[in-house]
Protein backbone atom coordinates (compact mmCIF):
# COMPACT_ATOMS: atom_id res chain seq x y z
CA UNK A 1 0.00 0.00 0.00
CA UNK A 2 1.23 3.44 -0.87
CA UNK A 3 2.61 5.29 2.16
CA UNK A 4 4.47 7.99 0.23
CA UNK A 5 3.83 11.39 1.79
CA UNK A 6 3.40 12.88 -1.65
CA UNK A 7 5.15 15.83 -3.16
CA UNK A 8 5.25 18.93 -0.99
CA UNK A 9 4.73 21.90 -3.25
CA UNK A 10 5.53 25.28 -1.77
CA UNK A 11 6.54 28.78 -2.61
CA UNK A 12 10.09 29.93 -2.03
CA UNK A 13 10.88 29.65 1.65
CA UNK A 14 10.74 32.85 3.63
CA UNK A 15 11.12 32.52 7.41
CA UNK A 16 8.82 35.45 8.16
CA UNK A 17 5.86 33.88 6.37
CA UNK A 18 3.18 31.70 7.89
CA UNK A 19 3.40 28.03 6.90
CA UNK A 20 0.03 26.56 5.93
CA UNK A 21 -0.54 22.84 5.40
CA UNK A 22 -3.07 22.28 2.60
CA UNK A 23 -5.42 19.30 2.07
CA UNK A 24 -7.03 18.68 -1.32
CA UNK A 25 -10.54 17.46 -2.06
CA UNK A 26 -11.97 14.00 -2.71
CA UNK A 27 -10.20 12.04 -5.45
CA UNK A 28 -7.93 14.85 -6.54
CA UNK A 29 -4.32 15.55 -5.54
CA UNK A 30 -1.82 18.01 -4.12
CA UNK A 31 -0.95 19.19 -7.63
CA UNK A 32 -4.61 19.80 -8.46
CA UNK A 33 -5.22 21.87 -5.32
CA UNK A 34 -2.05 23.83 -6.05
CA UNK A 35 -3.54 24.76 -9.43
CA UNK A 36 -6.91 25.60 -7.85
CA UNK A 37 -5.22 27.86 -5.27
CA UNK A 38 -2.70 29.46 -7.63
CA UNK A 39 -4.36 32.89 -7.65
CA UNK A 40 -4.78 33.04 -3.87
CA UNK A 41 -1.24 31.76 -3.30
CA UNK A 42 0.21 34.46 -5.56
CA UNK A 43 -1.76 37.24 -3.86
CA UNK A 44 -0.61 36.30 -0.35
CA UNK A 45 2.86 34.93 -1.09
CA UNK A 46 4.41 37.69 1.02
CA UNK A 47 2.37 36.51 4.03
CA UNK A 48 2.07 32.75 3.70
CA UNK A 49 3.75 29.67 2.28
CA UNK A 50 1.24 27.07 1.15
CA UNK A 51 2.40 23.45 1.38
CA UNK A 52 0.28 20.89 -0.48
CA UNK A 53 0.33 17.15 0.23
CA UNK A 54 -1.34 14.14 -1.36
CA UNK A 55 -3.88 12.23 0.71
CA UNK A 56 -2.96 8.99 2.43
CA UNK A 57 -5.04 6.72 0.18
CA UNK A 58 -5.01 6.28 -3.60
CA UNK A 59 -8.47 6.91 -5.03
CA UNK A 60 -10.64 3.81 -4.70
CA UNK A 61 -12.69 4.79 -7.75
CA UNK A 62 -12.95 7.40 -10.49
CA UNK A 63 -13.03 11.14 -9.75
CA UNK A 64 -15.88 13.42 -10.73
CA UNK A 65 -16.33 14.10 -14.44
CA UNK A 66 -15.08 17.67 -14.08
CA UNK A 67 -11.88 16.54 -12.37
CA UNK A 68 -11.23 13.82 -14.97
CA UNK A 69 -11.86 16.30 -17.79
CA UNK A 70 -9.40 18.93 -16.62
CA UNK A 71 -6.80 17.14 -14.48
CA UNK A 72 -4.58 14.12 -15.03
CA UNK A 73 -4.21 11.27 -12.51
CA UNK A 74 -3.06 10.06 -10.06
CA UNK A 75 -5.91 10.89 -7.69
CA UNK A 76 -6.12 10.41 -3.91
CA UNK A 77 -8.72 10.48 -1.12
CA UNK A 78 -8.69 11.00 2.65
CA UNK A 79 -11.45 8.45 3.31
CA UNK A 80 -14.41 6.62 1.78
CA UNK A 81 -17.91 6.80 3.25
CA UNK A 82 -20.87 4.51 3.71
CA UNK A 83 -24.17 5.29 1.97
CA UNK A 84 -25.38 7.84 4.55
CA UNK A 85 -21.93 9.43 5.09
CA UNK A 86 -21.78 8.56 8.80
CA UNK A 87 -18.83 6.15 8.60
CA UNK A 88 -15.46 7.40 7.31
CA UNK A 89 -13.32 4.43 6.37
CA UNK A 90 -9.63 5.30 6.41
CA UNK A 91 -9.86 8.69 8.14
CA UNK A 92 -7.99 7.58 11.27
CA UNK A 93 -5.13 6.35 9.08
CA UNK A 94 -5.19 9.74 7.34
CA UNK A 95 -4.82 11.50 10.69
CA UNK A 96 -1.81 9.36 11.60
CA UNK A 97 -0.34 10.00 8.17
CA UNK A 98 -0.63 13.76 8.72
CA UNK A 99 0.92 13.47 12.18
CA UNK A 100 3.94 11.78 10.59
CA UNK A 101 4.11 14.44 7.88
CA UNK A 102 4.07 17.24 10.46
CA UNK A 103 6.74 15.47 12.49
CA UNK A 104 9.01 15.25 9.44
CA UNK A 105 8.19 18.55 7.71
CA UNK A 106 6.61 20.85 10.31
CA UNK A 107 5.87 22.92 12.15
CA UNK A 108 2.89 24.55 10.45
CA UNK A 109 1.09 27.66 11.64
CA UNK A 110 -2.23 26.95 10.01
CA UNK A 111 -4.25 24.48 7.98
CA UNK A 112 -6.18 24.94 4.71
CA UNK A 113 -8.67 22.46 3.34
CA UNK A 114 -10.83 22.25 0.23
CA UNK A 115 -14.02 20.12 0.18
CA UNK A 116 -13.19 16.75 1.81
CA UNK A 117 -9.84 18.21 2.84
CA UNK A 118 -11.64 21.02 4.67
CA UNK A 119 -13.74 18.55 6.65
CA UNK A 120 -10.55 16.70 7.56
CA UNK A 121 -8.87 19.95 8.59
CA UNK A 122 -11.74 20.67 11.00
CA UNK A 123 -11.48 17.18 12.46
CA UNK A 124 -7.80 17.86 13.17
CA UNK A 125 -8.72 21.18 14.80
CA UNK A 126 -11.17 19.24 16.97
CA UNK A 127 -8.47 16.69 17.85
CA UNK A 128 -6.17 19.55 18.87
CA UNK A 129 -8.66 21.59 20.89
CA UNK A 130 -11.03 18.95 22.28
CA UNK A 131 -8.77 15.92 22.63
CA UNK A 132 -5.59 17.87 23.39
CA UNK A 133 -3.67 16.02 20.67
CA UNK A 134 -0.13 17.40 20.97
CA UNK A 135 0.73 16.44 17.38
CA UNK A 136 -1.22 19.43 16.03
CA UNK A 137 -0.28 23.04 16.79
CA UNK A 138 -2.44 24.92 14.30
CA UNK A 139 -3.26 28.54 15.10
CA UNK A 140 -5.86 29.11 12.38
CA UNK A 141 -7.90 27.33 9.72
CA UNK A 142 -8.87 28.26 6.14
CA UNK A 143 -11.85 26.23 4.92
CA UNK A 144 -13.00 26.37 1.29
CA UNK A 145 -16.12 24.80 -0.29
CA UNK A 146 -16.36 22.27 2.50
CA UNK A 147 -18.87 20.79 4.94
CA UNK A 148 -19.46 19.70 8.52
CA UNK A 149 -18.10 16.15 9.06
CA UNK A 150 -20.84 13.57 9.73
CA UNK A 151 -18.70 10.69 11.01
CA UNK A 152 -20.47 9.30 14.09
CA UNK A 153 -17.18 8.00 15.49
CA UNK A 154 -15.80 11.55 15.56
CA UNK A 155 -18.95 13.48 16.51
CA UNK A 156 -17.62 14.43 19.96
CA UNK A 157 -14.92 16.55 18.29
CA UNK A 158 -17.68 19.06 17.54
CA UNK A 159 -19.57 19.00 20.83
CA UNK A 160 -19.99 22.32 22.66
CA UNK A 161 -18.18 24.56 23.28
CA UNK A 162 -17.41 25.82 19.80
CA UNK A 163 -13.94 25.42 18.29
CA UNK A 164 -11.93 28.31 19.69
CA UNK A 165 -9.66 28.96 16.73
CA UNK A 166 -9.66 31.80 14.16
CA UNK A 167 -11.11 30.52 10.90
CA UNK A 168 -11.73 31.91 7.42
CA UNK A 169 -14.53 30.23 5.46
CA UNK A 170 -15.08 30.61 1.71
CA UNK A 171 -18.52 29.48 0.53
CA UNK A 172 -19.93 29.65 -3.00
CA UNK A 173 -23.63 30.47 -3.16
CA UNK A 174 -23.99 28.05 -6.10
CA UNK A 175 -22.05 25.27 -4.40
CA UNK A 176 -24.22 22.20 -3.62
CA UNK A 177 -22.26 22.03 -0.34
CA UNK A 178 -23.01 25.65 0.65
CA UNK A 179 -25.38 24.70 3.48
CA UNK A 180 -22.81 22.27 4.86
CA UNK A 181 -20.19 25.02 4.70
CA UNK A 182 -22.41 27.32 6.74
CA UNK A 183 -23.00 24.53 9.25
CA UNK A 184 -19.25 24.10 9.58
CA UNK A 185 -18.64 27.80 10.13
CA UNK A 186 -21.16 27.69 12.99
CA UNK A 187 -18.86 25.27 14.84
CA UNK A 188 -16.16 27.95 15.17
CA UNK A 189 -16.30 30.72 17.76
CA UNK A 190 -14.22 33.18 15.72
CA UNK A 191 -15.32 32.54 12.13
CA UNK A 192 -14.99 34.97 9.23
CA UNK A 193 -17.26 33.93 6.36
CA UNK A 194 -16.78 35.12 2.77
CA UNK A 195 -19.52 34.18 0.33
CA UNK A 196 -19.25 34.58 -3.43
CA UNK A 197 -21.38 33.84 -6.49
CA UNK A 198 -19.45 30.76 -7.59
CA UNK A 199 -19.83 27.02 -7.14
CA UNK A 200 -17.65 24.22 -5.83
CA UNK A 201 -14.30 25.83 -6.57
CA UNK A 202 -11.62 28.17 -5.21
CA UNK A 203 -12.25 31.85 -6.05
CA UNK A 204 -9.40 34.14 -7.07
CA UNK A 205 -10.30 36.68 -4.34
CA UNK A 206 -10.16 40.35 -5.35
CA UNK A 207 -11.11 43.71 -3.91
CA UNK A 208 -12.61 43.73 -0.43
CA UNK A 209 -12.52 39.92 -0.22
CA UNK A 210 -8.76 39.90 -0.78
CA UNK A 211 -8.24 42.70 1.74
CA UNK A 212 -10.26 40.75 4.30
CA UNK A 213 -8.26 37.56 3.65
CA UNK A 214 -4.92 39.35 3.85
CA UNK A 215 -6.00 41.04 7.10
CA UNK A 216 -6.91 37.62 8.50
CA UNK A 217 -3.46 36.22 7.69
CA UNK A 218 -1.69 39.32 8.97
CA UNK A 219 -3.50 39.00 12.30
CA UNK A 220 -2.18 35.46 12.72
CA UNK A 221 1.40 36.70 12.87
CA UNK A 222 0.67 38.10 16.33
CA UNK A 223 -0.72 34.84 17.75
CA UNK A 224 1.69 33.09 20.10
CA UNK A 225 2.43 29.52 18.91
CA UNK A 226 0.85 26.99 21.25
CA UNK A 227 -1.44 29.53 22.88
CA UNK A 228 -4.58 27.97 21.42
CA UNK A 229 -3.69 24.46 22.55
CA UNK A 230 -2.82 25.78 26.01
CA UNK A 231 -6.04 27.76 26.44
CA UNK A 232 -8.15 24.79 25.27
CA UNK A 233 -6.61 22.60 27.96
CA UNK A 234 -7.28 25.00 30.86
Amino acid sequence: QRRDMGTANSCKNMSSRLRVLCFHGWRTSADILKIQCRHIAKKVEDLAELVFINAAHPASGPPTQDVARFFDPPYYEWWTSNSDFTVYRGVDESMEYIKNYIRDHGPFDGVLGFSQGGALASMLVGKQLKDGDAAFHFRFAILIATFRPRSLAHATLFDAPKLDMPSFHIIGNKDPMAAGGQDLSDLYSDAIVHTWEGGHSVPALDGDALLKFRAFLTSQHSVTPGALSLSASL
